[in-house]
């Protein structure tokens, strides 16, 4: 978040898309640059001008209104909200699963001019998860809507696949699948587990 908020605010960026999107080789440097220092899986720029999709590689297309793969871009053009975080599946790097984190981009006077941003893809996420585990000494699981473990940590206490099913936890697993963000807490295998949520839609 921190890093697609540096990009959505930097002047160069702004003032590249304000400038008439001349010389792709600049925002294509820039954007690889974002990849490279910040080792994401994927940055990108969307110029809401031109509808032109500018990725790390250099390679870039236009986001169609009819098209729903691009349906995200619109939605998130609309957002009265800086950014959101998004699951969906990359286009540009073999329909990976990536979590995209989409900012704004603003001019001067606050008029939406693009949308740019950076995508962590599962092995990514699973790094920071292990790194979180090591420095904190805690657990993460991303579960989807139906329960189902996605992502957790190495050697997390829930085992199972499915939350709902799994001993301890599913005796406040509906629950907590239908709060925003809470702390609950559950016995397993003698022990009291405590447990911090928070959705991402």
């Amino acid at each position: 978040i921190l890093v697609s908020s540096l990009m959505a605010n930097d002047t160069f960026l702004k003032d590249w898309l304000l400038g008439g999107e001349r010389d792709v080789s600049r925002i294509t440097r820039y954007l690889e640059h974002i990849h490279r220092e910040y080792g994401v899986f994927t940055s990108f720029l969307i110029s809401d001008k031109t509808l032109s999709y500018y990725h790390f590689s250099g390679r870039s297309r236009h986001v169609k209104p009819d098209d729903p793969v691009d349906a995200w871009f619109f939605r998130a053009r609309a957002m009265e909200v800086p950014y959101e975080v998004n699951v969906d599946v990359n286009q540009e790097q073999d329909k990976q699963i990536t979590i995209f984190i989409n900012y704004r981009v603003l001019d001067y006077q606050g008029r939406f001019i693009g949308l740019t941003g950076v995508g962590l893809n599962l092995k990514s996420v699973a790094r920071i998860i292990s790194r979180y585990h090591d420095t904190y000494d805690r657990n993460i699981y991303f579960v989807d809507d139906a329960g189902k473990v996605v992502v957790r940590s190495n050697n997390a206490g829930v085992r199972e696949d499915n939350i709902l099913t799994a001993p301890g936890i599913s005796t406040i697993a509906a629950d907590l699948l239908e709060r925003e963000e809470g702390y609950f807490e559950y016995e397993r295998d003698g022990e009291t587990m405590l447990i911090t949520t928070r959705h991402i839609p």
